[in-house]
């Protein structure tokens, strides 16, 4: 029971240092929802099409091909912002990318999408137009530089081509630019200098379609997929994304299952209880489990958040934003566990019962301090928020595990008296009441201590500031020895002759 219970807190402890992959990760997958039906719940915006919409437009049998070609252009502009602001969410950019239909410029005659900064303002120059045309790179090329497109090209607008064609557009391009070259070479030979003018009008107009060519987030074959099966293109973008997630979880299960494996080890090697060798052994093992369970918080996490984000329910939504989805996952895990062992009778109904409610009740506490502890541990410096939330979180998992083991092993007996239950209950208020106490006591305690640091910080280098502008040394020294006192340190020297001491004596420096 000791070692489940073990696990369990390591398993909380990897999904609070998670969360915020987890976040990143659900809010990506998001997108492609919101892309799928084209209702952003968080937002309350409509798209003016979606995905599901355009599978269900009607398609002539006399011109089948042409029909879903042009449609799965449709489909490429919303899988191509869905799948960019997808990646930018991931990598911590708030710059996104919109259809132009959706922002109430509906068939806008130059552009199909523009890109929005992190305050919703149209970054200028962004625009571009979306062209899957051409049975292949060359038709591709040739139609962007028909009389057609003229007006795109005139206008210096972007053409963003599939992922697929892309290089071979450019392919095309540049070899039509070295032929043109020769041919204005052999006409400025024959004196035809007017042609070869024209020739390199030509190049320069093939030149700026080259140079302003973008690649697309899909190829053309993804298109199609889009326009023929939107959920199955969907779900593949949804895994597509977990994966990316559960490879970040699978690190944080690595060090933090890992480091917890390692202490154990080193514990039960120091009292004898293990051989060096089965110690190493132990703690791979441990490790790779971690990893494992890090890549399921991750991936699994990931979905479950993106779902929750685009919920209905608002509750819901607010659910999505905290560690819940990451804790929702190792609750699930334990809980599999725990069903495997009642098939396997290791445990009868009534254990079966206890484990469960142990794990619902010590993942949600868990979920919780993992919050609570982020929001703390964001005033310090560096990777503060996720320390606090990984702290939180096992100190959240534990309590609550151990709470309510006593409960139930309180409960267990039904002949206990009504006087015992009296001074139970009554233990009970008493340490919630010292519980609340505490809280306050360190939170007051934490507030004081980051707002004593910062005056001494900003004194101490107000001073050296000064000292520098003055050229005092001593002075500048002073505001130094302040740090480090403030920091618990005590300096070694408190003048520039003192230092000058210290530097011929055979005393050692240190810093």
């Amino acid at each position: 029971m000791k070692k489940r219970t073990t696990d369990s807190t390591t398993s909380a402890g990897i999904a609070a240092a998670a969360t915020e992959t987890v976040q990143r990760h659900g809010s990506a997958i998001k997108e492609h929802l919101v892309a799928l039906d084209g209702i952003d719940h968080e937002t309350g915006q409509a798209l003016h099409r979606s995905l599901r919409d355009i599978a269900g437009y009607k398609v002539n049998p006399d011109y089948v091909e042409g029909n879903l070609k042009e449609q799965a252009g449709f489909s490429a502009e919303i899988k191509d912002a869905a799948r960019g602001n997808a990646r930018r969410i991931i990598a911590g950019d708030d710059t996104r990318t919109v259809r132009t239909d959706d922002i109430g410029r509906v068939n806008d005659q130059q552009y199909d999408h523009v890109e929005l900064d992190g305050h919703g303002n149209i970054i200028a120059g962004s625009g571009t137009q979306m062209k899957f045309v051409g049975g292949d790179p060359k038709e591709a090329f040739d139609k962007l530089m028909s009389p057609g497109y003229a007006k795109y090209r005139d206008n210096n607008i972007p053409f963003k081509v599939p992922s697929d064609y892309y290089d071979g557009i450019k392919t095309e391009a540049n070899e039509k630019i070295a032929s043109l070259q020769r041919q204005v070479e052999t006409l400025d030979a024959q004196g035809k200098h007017e042609l070869a003018h024209q020739k390199l009008d030509q190049i320069k107009e093939i030149e700026k379609v080259r140079d302003n060519l973008k690649q697309s987030e899909l190829s053309r074959q993804e298109a199609m997929e889009a326009r023929v099966s939107p959920v199955m293109s969907t779900a593949k973008d949804v895994a597509r994304v977990a994966w990316h997630g559960g490879v970040e979880g699978a690190k944080y299960g690595a060090e933090i299952g890992g480091g917890i494996s390692a202490i154990l080890n080193i514990v039960a090697v120091v009292k004898g209880e293990k051989e060096v060798g089965e110690a190493v052994k132990d703690t791979a093992v441990g490790t790779a489990k971690s990893a494992a369970v890090g890549f399921a918080v991750g991936g699994a996490g990931s979905a479950l958040k993106g779902v929750m984000q685009n919920s209905s329910s608002n509750v819901v939504r607010n659910l999505s934003k905290t560690a819940v989805p990451a804790m929702a996952v190792t609750a699930a895990m334990d809980t599999l566990k725990t069903l495997n062992r009642l098939r396997k009778g290791e445990i009868d109904g009534v254990q079966c019962l206890e484990e469960l409610g142990q794990s619902a009740t010590a993942k949600m506490s868990a979920a919780a301090f993992a919050s609570y502890g982020a929001v703390l541990g964001s005033a310090i410096p560096g990777p503060g928020n996720l320390i606090g939330a990984v702290v939180g979180g096992i100190v959240g998992h534990a309590l609550a595990s151990h709470y309510y083991q006593e409960a139930l092993d309180l409960l267990k007996d039904a002949k206990m008296a009504r006087e015992e239950r009296i001074r139970i209950e009554a233990e009970c208020a008493a340490a919630k009441q010292m519980y609340q106490k505490y809280r306050a006591e360190f939170e007051s305690a934490f507030t004081r201590y980051m707002s004593e640091c910062r005056q001494a910080f900003d004194l101490a280098l107000r001073d050296m500031r000064d000292a520098l502008e003055m050229g005092d040394a001593d002075w500048f020294i002073a505001g130094a020895n302040r740090v480090s006192r403030q920091m618990g340190r005590e300096p070694q020297f408190e003048t520039r002759a003192e230092f000058d001491a210290l530097m011929e004596s055979s005393e050692a420096f240190v810093l």
